[in-house]
């Protein structure tokens, strides 16, 4: 660039008002663009004393993936969830316990009723017992009862070579997600994960754990504080202002 005294200066770079004013408001979108990416991934859980009309609004408005509901719930509210379009992920047995052929009436019950998502949770005596062998079976029948609907698998906790060798049973059978109680590290459960089963963490409690999950790339993340992260996320995109990406020289992403 010459100034106008004729003095040459190497560095420096001049541009319109509105050419800063359209780089402003692209920085700001595509930061949007990837909260909203990010809040995409939620799965909130139905609260027994919460409204569904307004469980269904907040869905809808933030575009999580689905509302995590039990039976009784979903067996009340099925309409709802078909004639808002939100996507019902029905718990499977209870704390995991339960019988499998009872896990079975539950999963096609869970269909009749139109959930478009199926968690099953294994039994943490089978899981602390290493009966691997038992637990495939089960999951087997469930990923062939739940056809094309999601499939997602669920632990309560374990030891990490218990978590490693359930992931590898789970990318075998092929379901669609394992999912696992959030503890510091949790993402490294990924690496053994194959054939396109992602990963989901249950008990996000925190917007910085909720942003490292997902720059980790963990396909779902289930929290009960999902309006509270959008909330306190979008505020970074309000902070972009054509003041703050002169000092700075560009936004800083996430």
């Amino acid at each position: 660039m010459i100034s106008q005294t004729g003095e040459r200066k190497e560095d420096a770079l001049t541009i319109s008002s509105r050419e800063a004013l359209e780089y402003c408001a692209y920085k700001k979108q595509k930061k949007v663009s990837s909260i909203m990416e990010g809040i995409s991934r939620a799965v909130c859980v139905l609260d027994e004393k919460e409204d569904v009309h307004r469980a269904l609004a907040q869905a809808l408005r933030l575009r999580i993936s689905a509302i995590r509901v039990t039976p009784l719930q979903l067996e009340k509210n099925s309409a709802k969830f078909v004639e808002r379009g939100v996507s019902a992920d029905c718990i499977i047995g209870g704390n995991g316990e339960t019988l499998s052929k009872v896990k079975a009436c539950e999963a096609k019950l869970a269909l009749r009723l139109k959930a478009r998502q199926l968690t099953v949770k294994l039994a943490p005596s089978y899981i602390n017992a290493c009966r691997y062998a038992e637990m495939r079976r089960e999951i087997r029948k469930i990923r062939r009862l739940a056809k094309k609907s999601i499939l997602k698998v669920s632990v309560g906790g374990g030891s990490t070579a218990n978590l490693s060798r359930l992931a590898r049973i789970c990318s075998e059978v092929g379901v669609d997600y394992f999912s696992i109680p959030y503890f510091h590290g949790c993402e490294r459960i990924k690496a053994e994960l194959s054939g396109g089963v992602k990963l989901e963490v249950v008990g996000v409690e925190s917007l910085v754990n909720y942003k490292k999950l997902v720059n980790a790339g963990v396909g779902r993340i289930v929290t009960g504080h999902i309006a509270e992260f959008y909330e306190e996320w979008i505020q970074e995109a309000d902070k972009i202002t054509i003041e703050t990406l002169s000092s700075n020289g560009s936004n800083q992403e996430n």
